[in-house]
Formats: structure tokens, sequence, C-alpha cells
């Protein structure tokens, strides 16, 4: 299994999918299938990524992405999807791959500091204990094809999975930074959510190993007391240094077309 190789819809009440489940008519949300390519070339999807009652009581029916798109330069990757709580896959990852800890900056109008019904420790401690007892049946009971299965399963990262599983299961936009805090991958954690905030970052010591969590909704109508200008220099340079870089367009919260208009601006 190699996560995100194909689209998947989540169809019950979980991560994303759980906001208004029960009061909403559309119950079917899209996860898109992941692409190499250059992030500047974003595009929107057809389908509802995320859907929520708004304060009006309407049911607002967001679209996606059409990809989550990776951009390799070099020995760092960028990143960009529609819903935030993809950054745990990827921010994890990425700890796997180098196995150090990094400094965390996260740029966003809202926290994300929920805290998840599950942590992720506990959570793949369950998951091994299932996949255990799934694989000692197949060995006594299952069939032919069965068994394949089971040896191919046996063979993939079963770290990588359980992250994969637990993302798209059990965070959702608001709950995905303190899982990571908590498994102390993390030296630092900035929350850039203000214009004061921001401009403190226009200070960070930049030699240092940082993800850089960017979410395009700090450029929603509601930050725009923030110069314009002074987000796209602090952010740029942001960019420019950090080991990776992890870009969300919040479908619910900001336009595509405005996503798309910062982007070709940061990416060029």
């Amino acid at each position: 299994m190699k996560a995100y190789s194909n689209k998947f819809y989540i169809e019950v009440a979980a991560s994303n999918n759980l906001f208004s489940f029960e009061d909403r008519k559309v119950k079917k949300i899209v996860v898109p299938s992941i692409v190499e390519g250059m992030i500047k070339d974003l595009s929107p999807g057809e389908e509802y990524a995320f859907i929520e009652i708004d304060e009006e009581g309407n049911e607002a029916c967001c679209k996606g992405l059409g990809n989550i798109i990776v951009q390799h330069e070099g020995s760092r990757d960028m990143v960009i999807f529609d819903n935030h709580n993809h950054s745990f896959y990827f921010a994890y990852k990425h700890f796997k791959s180098g196995g150090l800890k990094f400094d965390f900056i996260h740029v966003d109008q809202h926290k994300d500091m929920r805290e998840p019904d599950i942590y992720f420790d506990e959570y793949r401690n369950s998951l091994f204990s299932s996949f255990e007892k799934f694989r000692r049946d197949m060995i006594n009971t299952g069939t032919k094809e069965e068994r394949e299965i089971e040896a191919n399963f046996r063979s993939e990262d079963k770290d990588d999975i359980a992250a994969f599983l637990y993302t798209n299961s059990v965070l959702n936009v608001g709950n995905f930074i303190k899982p990571l805090i908590k498994m102390d991958i993390i030296d630092n954690h900035y929350c850039v959510d203000s214009q004061y905030s921001l401009l403190e970052m226009d200070k960070y010591d930049l030699t240092r190993n940082f993800v850089l969590d960017l979410d395009l909704d700090f450029f929603s109508e509601e930050m725009d007391y923030i110069d314009f200008s002074e987000k796209i220099r602090i952010i740029r340079k942001l960019i420019d240094n950090a080991s990776l870089v992890l870009i969300a367009t919040s479908p619910y919260f900001i336009e595509f077309s405005k996503c798309k208009a910062v982007i070709d601006i940061l990416m060029n």
C-alpha cells in the first residue's frame, strides 16, 4: 500500500466527515490521490472534500483539490492538499525518514489545537494487535489468496500504514497538532495566527531544522488586517529555508481562486 496512491471516500462520521454529520444531507467526502508535480499547478476538484452546516444553517459543500501534489526540490519536499489534518501524515513521514526532531511553524487563521479522541501511539498499538490476530488467522485458516494479502500487508511499513489510517479516520482539520507534539518529534511549536506572531517569525533563526505548516486561510478576508506584502515576504523566507513545506487550501475557510492567486505569488 502506498499512502494516497488512490483517491478514496469517507462515508461515516469520522475525520473531516464528522462535522455536523447527522444534520447533513450529503454524507460523503473525498480524499484525492497524490501526484508528483509543481505546487503552482494546483487545480480544483469536482467532488466535495469538506461539508459543514454554516452559521446561517446552510449546508456548505466545499470542493477540494483535484490532487494532492508533492513537489520535490533536492532533498526536501513541498506538499499541498486541501484539509489540514494531512499535515500529520507528511510531518510524521518526514521525521521517520530522517529521525531528526524539528521546529513546527504553524501559520494559520486557527490554532488547530483540539484534543483527538485517541493519540497515535495508542491507536497504532491497537491496530498492530488487530493485525497480529489477522496474521495468525490467515496463516492457520486463510485461503491462498487471503494468505497472499496477509503477506503483502506484512511486507509494508506498518508505521506508515498506521499514520495514514490515523490521519484519515481519527484526525480532522482542528486536532492534528497535539498528536505531533505528544510524540516528542517537535522541538518547538510556533503558532502564527496574528500580526504580532507573524512579525516574530521575521526574527526566527532560519538555520534551525523546521517544518513550515501553512494554511492558506491566513490570507482569508478575516486576516486582511495584516499587511499582504509582509505576509508574502515572511512566508516566502520561511518557505525558502524549511526542510519540509506543508500547505493546506482549507476549502471551507477560503475560496480556491484566492488560494491559487496566493500560490502563484509565493511560488514565483
